[in-house]
This record gives C-alpha cells, structure tokens and sequence, in this order.
C-alpha cells in the first residue's frame, strides 16, 4: 500500500475527516484495500463516519464493493446500527443483496443492532423485507432467533411474510416457540399489535464492534489490530 493509500486508509478509520480529504486531494485511492482486505469505506462505515463515507464517495468509492471476507460497507453500518451511514450509503447507491452470496442482505444483518430505524431506513431505500441469507433466514426469522422484538416488530408492522421457511424448515413462529418466546409467539399470531412490544435491554451488542483508535500516524496493521475488538 502506498503512503498516500495508507494516509486515506488510517484517516477513514480514525474519522479525521480534515486528513481523509487531504489524502485524497493528494491522491489517494478511495478503494485501496489494507493487506487483509479491509477497504477505506468499509472501516469508515464500521465506525459510522458518515461524513468520511461522503468524502470518500466524491472521490470514487465504491459503496458497493465487498472488502473480501469482510464484506460490504452497508452491511457493517447496518450490523453496527450507525443510521445516517446507512442512509448515507444508501442515497451513494450501495446495493442491499452483496455481490457475494455468502454475505447474505443488509437487511438481515441490520437485525443484529437490535435498531428498528435502521430496518426502517432499509425498507424504506427499497430493500425488500423478505430477503434469505445463505442459511434461508429472512430479517423476521433472524430477529426472532436473535432476541430483538423492536426488530421483529417493524418486519411484521411493514408486512414481512410470517409463512417463509428456513434452511432448517421452520418459520419465524416455530422459533418463537422453541425459544419459548411469549411476547414474540404472541406478535407472530396477532394476540398483540406491533406498537404493544416491548424492547429488551441490550437490544443491539454485535459480537463485535469497531471502535476508534486514537493517537498519531498508525500502521495499517496497528488500525486493524486495535480497531476490533469483542464485546464483553
């Protein structure tokens, strides 16, 4: 990776909104990948550095290009609940089913922020409510095995189908019952409206979450090394 890739790269991940435009003024790429694949507009969106993800739009990238195992910008947004990235990326064009069919929808992984804004926003883009990842499972179905009733909640309020199947042959309702889930059994056969669910805290604790790293000039290495980190 050049110096100026790099100087892009480590000002997208730190959200230095002066240093990113600077880089790409001087030349930098919008879409070098670091050495594992991780794209400017992929760390950029993990941190929900909407901004930085408008910045580097302007300048070429590309809000639809998977960064490799890492996947998509959309889907990292979505995941992490930042939701004027996601509206962002959005507006830039970025596609809601990835090039990669081992990705799976943004829709689907917007169900880990446990954030019904962020279905919301999706649904309201054009995503379609229904979508399967590579296991079968719709939003609805991933909400219900997720624990995230606000989620579920919206999918059934904007009209998701309660009758599609998994991989594994059963529907949102067979897993609401074998969770033992009564406020969601009760949701899935209408003994109680979407406005009566109550939340549940913590809605949204991705297994991971992409945090910042601070201090000077860093390494590529150094930014991806520190900026992951697991949740407690």
């Amino acid at each position: 990776m050049s110096e100026a890739n790099e100087q892009v790269y480590v000002a997208a991940a730190t959200g230095n909104l002066k240093k990113l435009q600077e880089a790409l003024a001087a030349g930098g790429d919008a879409n070098a990948p670091s050495g594992d694949g991780l794209t400017p507009m992929v760390v950029a969106a993990r941190l929900g550095f909407v901004d930085g993800i408008r910045a580097l739009v302007a300048k070429g990238g590309d809000p639809a290009a998977p960064a490799g195992f890492f996947g998509t910008p959309l889907r990292h947004a979505a995941a992490e609940g930042h939701l004027e990235t996601v509206r962002a990326l959005v507006e830039a064009g970025a596609p809601f089913l990835s090039r990669s069919d081992a990705e799976g929808p943004a829709i689907v992984w917007a169900v880990d922020s446990g954030d019904p804004e962020i279905v919301r926003a999706l649904l309201a883009g054009g995503a379609a409510p229904d979508d399967q990842n590579s296991a079968g499972q719709t939003p609805l179905i991933a909400s219900v095995i997720k624990g995230k009733p606000l989620v579920a909640a919206a999918l059934v309020a904007a009209g998701a189908n309660r009758a599609v199947r998994d991989g594994m042959g059963r529907t949102a309702l067979d897993w609401a019952n074998e969770k033992e889930d009564a406020q969601l059994v009760a949701l899935l056969t209408d003994a109680i409206g979407p406005d009566e669910i109550e939340g549940r805290e913590p809605e949204g604790v991705p297994q991971y979450r992409y945090v910042p790293v601070s201090g000077p000039w860093l390494s590529v290495e150094g930014v991806t090394d520190a900026g992951l980190q697991r949740h407690p």
